[in-house]
């Protein structure tokens, strides 16, 4: 099963990369066959995933545009 984790920072510092890694790095078993991060300033979250069904197109972090 994928697993995710975010933080918002209501200081509206930005989100640091470390801190959020280190946070998915702790659910390392829901998802070992691909990760992504997204930041956009104080929001922040990080995919790990694991590849069942669709190896193609099933990539996270998934997106829309803006």
């Amino acid at each position: 099963m994928c697993g995710i984790v975010g933080v918002i920072n209501r200081d509206r510092l930005p989100v640091e990369r470390t801190v959020l890694a280190d946070m998915a790095h702790a659910i390392r078993h829901r998802g070992p066959d691909s990760e992504g991060c997204y930041i956009d300033g104080p929001v922040g979250f990080y995919f790990k995933r694991l590849a069942i069904i669709d190896l193609v197109t099933g990539d996270q972090p998934m997106t829309a545009g803006r």
